[in-house]
């Protein structure tokens, strides 16, 4: 990837993040897996935050948290492997 490909591509990310956190409240905890939180889901209460914790080692991503739960991950999870 040349210079200026990897410029745009980051652009292009920061661009999403951008519109995730505008639209749906999203940002990135780091800690012992990677936090994915966001609010503005719930439009009753767009402060309730939802969240999920993931971690990747040896090829394999783990969910270490979820709130609030929403039961058995494992398809969610074998589609990220």
């Amino acid at each position: 990837m040349d210079t200026n490909q990897g410029i745009r591509h980051k652009e292009h990310i920061q661009d999403a993040i951008s519109w995730y956190n505008k639209f749906l409240g999203f940002c990135v905890e780091g800690g012992h897996g990677v936090k994915l939180i966001f609010n503005n889901i719930n439009s009753q209460n767009p402060n309730e935050e939802y969240s999920f914790t993931l971690r990747h080692a040896d090829d394999n991503y783990t969910l270490l948290d979820c709130d609030p739960y929403l039961g058995d991950m494992k398809e969610f999870i074998q589609e990220l492997n």
